[in-house]
């Protein structure tokens, strides 16, 4: 093993065997993994390839189905992410889990608060010095007294950072540590971890954008559809190869179902002209025609979902100088673009999508435009909910039972049965397979082909390559917050992995 410091590297952490199944889905299968003290390992693999799986497992967060960890040559069994804590697993997560109403210093000593057995006991003026201490190491300066809300993602990744590193963790976890960052931030974060790693550390690294992994790595693993592929040393990897191992295999043309085509010399439903973010042009011109499928690829971070947002006004990722639908100029609100026909489905279904009280049959009857629910009518609610239930093939006991005891495929269904009733001519998805099965995510597929072939056009965002495959017409893909290409069939799975994470036009062609 390699010296760091001066000192022999040795193994603090290894998972053999590790699996993971959930109803209907073997999401990791003999996963093995080891990380060692003064060592960055990166850990990739495309959306659905077990990442998240395996980071939750780590944390405590999720027991394997399967398999040993063993922490410091113990065999250890983490039940909680408090246990993971306790064991010296750290885990920097996507979304960093803040108390944004506490201020930074009661935000990185709240795990004091967990891990004590008595409360009585903790010294606030001792763990205000620690909480300074703890930014220092990581070289930051982030007032102590200041809010977490008012804090920039970045800052807030760096409290969430300086929490974990201050309970001396053997071994740390940082899923996608750059994905919500850009230029001098994302520097940043890899000069920490190369000091981290300097000071004996154990890293594991996760993120979607290749060049970074195989600049700051020491060794990478690779994940597909649940396995390890293969480990290899980052000096003899290249974004070319590991590409290649990520995806593994091309989806031949017969693997998809018959893809729908508008018709020729349509006019578009929907038009979006001169998207521009201080001046700079960042998204061509957007134009969908009746039963047309745009794919928008984008990995987190790539600003896929704001951009998506801001057709609706809910973003302000970019200005968009003229919004047609149907030929006439509208205002960028939702309310008017729901009335025209153009309807959202958002990517998280329980906080903005599902009314979880609600039943199945109100969640649908929503969506319809009347002025007010004291005309309602019940009867012709119920014969829409019923023929959208037979259409989408909607598993159900009852149109009257609340939404939240469907499955989240089921629940998907719903919202697009809500898009249907009220005659939406465009229906924007972002992740629409998020959180649900695999039979349930060909279901949705299908049901997305048969109601295209039916004029409905659609603008479907996802971070999964070969979702959109499955289904669009053509793609686009979209990569530090703007335009990189757009793609029509046959299509290169390697190529769209590329360009999704961030890989040069020029390079392309030569994958």
């Amino acid at each position: 093993m390699s010296s760091v410091g001066g000192s022999k590297s040795v193994e603090v952490f290894r998972a053999e065997g590790v699996g993971k199944t959930f109803p209907g889905v073997r999401a990791l299968d003999d996963v093995n993994l080891t990380l060692n003290s003064g060592q960055i390992h990166g850990l990739v693999g495309h959306n659905g390839a077990g990442k998240s799986t395996l980071v939750k497992i780590l944390a405590g967060v999720l027991e394997p189905s399967e398999g040993t960890l063993i922490v410091n040559g113990q065999e250890r069994k983490l039940r909680s992410a408090v246990d993971g804590l306790r064991q010296g697993i750290g885990v920097l997560f996507q979304e960093p889990s803040l108390c944004p109403n506490l201020t930074v210093a009661e935000n990185i000593w709240l795990e004091d608060t967990a891990l004590a057995t008595n409360f009585s006991g903790l010294d606030k003026r001792k763990l205000h010095r620690e909480a300074e201490n703890a930014l220092s190491r990581i070289g930051a300066s982030i007032p102590l007294s200041v809010k977490v809300v008012t804090l920039s993602i970045a800052d807030q990744q760096l409290v969430a950072l300086a929490r974990i590193l201050r309970l001396k963790p053997v071994a740390l976890v940082l899923d996608e540590p750059t994905a919500p960052l850009s230029g001098p931030e994302i520097e940043r974060v890899m000069e920490l971890a190369e000091r981290l790693r300097s000071e004996g550390v154990a890293i594991l690294y996760i993120s979607h954008r290749l060049a970074e992994v195989t600049r700051l790595c020491d060794e990478i693993t690779i994940l597909r559809e649940g396995k390890r592929v293969a480990t290899v040393s980052a000096k003899q990897a290249s974004v070319r190869s590991l590409i290649k191992l990520m995806v593994g295999r091309e989806i031949s043309t017969s693997e998809r179902l018959p893809l729908p085509a508008p018709q020729s010399g349509e006019e578009p439903v929907l038009e979006a002209i001169d998207w521009q973010r201080l001046g700079d042009r960042i998204v061509p011109d957007l134009q969908v025609r009746p039963g047309e499928v745009l794919g928008i690829l984008g990995l987190p971070g790539s600003g896929r979902e704001k951009m998506i947002q801001s057709l609706f006004g809910l973003s302000k990722w970019a200005d968009i100088k003229t919004l047609r639908i149907n030929g006439q100029n509208v205002a960028r609100r939702s309310t008017t673009m729901h009335r025209l026909g153009v309807g959202m489905m958002p990517a998280d279904r329980h906080a903005e999508g599902v009314f979880a009280l609600m039943s199945i049959q109100d969640n649908m009857a929503i969506g319809s435009r009347r002025r007010s629910w004291s005309l309602r009518d019940f009867a012709s609610e119920r014969s829409v909910s019923n023929k959208f239930v037979e259409q989408l093939k909607i598993k159900l006991t009852s149109l009257n039972t609340a939404i939240r005891f469907l499955s989240g495929g089921n629940q998907q269904k719903v919202m697009l049965g809500r898009m249907l009733g009220a005659k939406m001519s465009v229906v924007v998805m972002d992740e629409p397979s998020q959180g649900i099965d695999v039979t349930s995510r060909e279901q949705l597929y299908e049901t997305i082909h048969e109601l295209a072939k039916r004029r409905t056009a659609f603008i479907v965002g996802s971070s999964d390559v070969e979702e959109l495959v499955n289904f669009s017409t053509r793609i686009w893909v979209i990569h530090g917050n703007r335009f990189v290409s757009e793609f029509r069939e046959p299509y290169g799975i390697a190529q769209l992995v590329a360009a999704a994470t961030g890989v040069y036009e020029e390079e392309l062609q030569r994958i």
